[in-house]
């Protein structure tokens, strides 16, 4: 579910090369790709097994039954993996969301508004939101 309180982090990822405004929203559970974005990517995406209905804050709901494997997220110059489901969404080319954050080792704190990132065998980062 997708929730305008928990949004707090624009950044712009490069994925397979292409750069793109996401938003890092650590009250969704899943990652999404813009359907419109997801046309750059190479390859097809596969039919979830369980396609599932996504409460956005624009519209009621929107049904998803594609998933891109395994994409290359780069931020922040490290190279990370997410697997992005696909989402008629306009406003970002893509929402990054817990199961992304958690593959990361994320650490998030809230009040700070900050994203600490600690890769095992990487240095750790951190992204600031507004």
């Amino acid at each position: 579910m997708l929730r305008p309180r928990m949004q707090w982090l624009h950044v712009f990822f490069s994925v397979y090369s292409f750069d793109e405004l996401a938003l890092i929203d650590p009250g969704s559970t899943q990652s999404y790709v813009s359907s419109y974005f997801a046309l750059r990517f190479c390859g097809q995406p596969e039919l979830l097994n369980d396609p599932f209905l996504v409460a956005t804050p624009v519209v009621e709901s929107l049904l998803t039954e594609y998933v891109y494997r395994a994409c290359q997220i780069r931020v922040d110059g490290r190279d990370t993996l997410a697997d992005l489901i696909v989402l008629d969404m306009i406003d970002f080319d893509m929402l990054m969301g817990m199961d992304w954050l958690s593959s990361c080792y994320a650490i998030v704190d809230c009040h700070a508004k900050i994203f600490k990132f600690e890769i095992p065998n990487e240095p750790s980062f951190i992204l600031r939101g507004s």
